[in-house]
């Protein structure tokens, strides 16, 4: 039919002029072979006899044509940044650092940054890797003794580890897929206190009075982060990614630790903070 274009004749691809008329030509007529087509905007397959190039059209196809099964894309590789909200309980936190003068932490969620990257390893299977992070700073004012302290706080939080996700077609530019990340996850939070006064000569009677000195908590997770996802491409280089999941721990050591000097030490009575809840992130992607 008018506006057919011809992609394969038994099964020789036609990527150009010369090599359509060297197939053609060795052929005869009454030789009967299987075309491959492109029309309306998928591909059709039909048995087709050689006749005469004056003879008329009609009666050289054996049979209609049937539409051939369609090879929806799934991608190939890709990366981008990712932003992530993440809904930990920060019960424990937030009791620690409200103990030592600060505000406490937003529980209703955080907000966190990091990348990632896949590749295709076939039939619709990617592998890849993925890290996000969160750390806040903050500073108060602490009366010791009738004596001005600064108090400072940093708090971080992140997890990473191996992709592995099967993608599924929808359409030529909606893909979902689902999938895992397992790796690792670690809670940190570091106090220190200070009255800026360092004087050489007292540094031993200024850390006994607790004038100045550091503490740093941590508490390490194994991760598995179940997700699911959605890809709409927008072009072949770029698309939206959108993805829900729920972040899963689990800590290989009971309640919380103190780092001295590359020195661990267990801190007692402190609490199984779970790593747990629900993440939610949206953002662009770069490949396909």
């Amino acid at each position: 039919l008018p506006d057919d274009i011809l992609m394969e004749i038994d099964g020789q691809r036609l990527s150009n002029k010369s090599i359509f008329s060297n197939i053609v030509d060795s052929y005869k007529i009454g030789d009967t072979v299987r075309l491959k087509i492109f029309r309306n905007q998928s591909e059709m397959e039909m048995d087709f006899t050689f006749g005469s190039r004056h003879g008329e059209p009609s009666g050289t196809v054996v049979h209609s044509a049937t539409p051939a099964k369609k090879k929806l894309p799934v991608g190939s590789l890709g990366g981008s940044w990712i932003p992530m909200y993440y809904t930990p309980d920060m019960k424990d936190i937030n009791q620690i650092i409200t103990s030592f003068g600060f505000s406490q932490l937003d529980d209703d969620g955080l907000f966190l940054n990091g990348g990632g990257g896949k590749i295709n390893v076939g039939k619709g299977l990617f592998l890849g890797g993925m890290g996000v992070g969160y750390s806040l700073e903050r500073k108060t004012q602490v009366d010791i003794s009738g004596d001005k302290m600064t108090r400072r706080m940093r708090y971080g939080l992140g997890f990473g580890g191996v992709t592995i996700e099967q993608r599924l077609p929808l359409s030529r530019k909606l893909v979902t897929s689902v999938g895992a990340m397992l790796g690792w996850g670690r809670n940190t939070l570091e106090v220190s206190q200070t009255d800026g006064d360092y004087n050489w000569g007292t540094f031993s009677d200024q850390f006994a009075s607790s004038r100045n000195n550091y503490i740093h908590l941590s508490r390490s997770f194994i991760m598995l982060h179940p997700k699911a996802e959605i890809f709409y491409r927008l072009n072949s280089w770029l698309g939206i990614r959108s993805e829900v999941g729920y972040a899963l721990s689990y800590s290989y050591h009971s309640g919380w630790n103190v780092d001295d000097s590359g020195e661990i030490y267990e801190v007692k009575n402190s609490p199984n903070t779970s790593f747990n809840g629900l993440t939610v992130s949206v953002g662009p992607w770069f490949g396909f």
